[in-house]
């Protein structure tokens, strides 16, 4: 299980991947309506948690590969 589905079953108690199983055929674009509507949250809420729980599991070495990376994409 990932960081933004452990946090929120932790901050608004509900399993992401039970809503998957509920919902199969939905296209992945609705994933956050599905969620937003069972946490009871705004989108922007919603993203934002799971944004900022996403990079705490990278830790902070995550963006200096990526500042790297970028770097040298652009100087090439």
């Amino acid at each position: 299980m990932g960081a933004s589905s452990r946090l929120c079953r932790r901050t608004t108690k509900f399993d992401f991947a039970t809503i998957l199983a509920a919902n199969p055929d939905t296209d992945h674009h609705k994933y956050a309506e599905l969620c937003c509507a069972k946490a009871q949250t705004s989108r922007e809420v919603l993203e934002t948690d799971c944004i900022r729980a996403f990079l705490d599991n990278k830790g902070s070495g995550w963006f200096a590969e990526l500042y790297d990376d970028v770097k040298s994409a652009v100087a090439t």
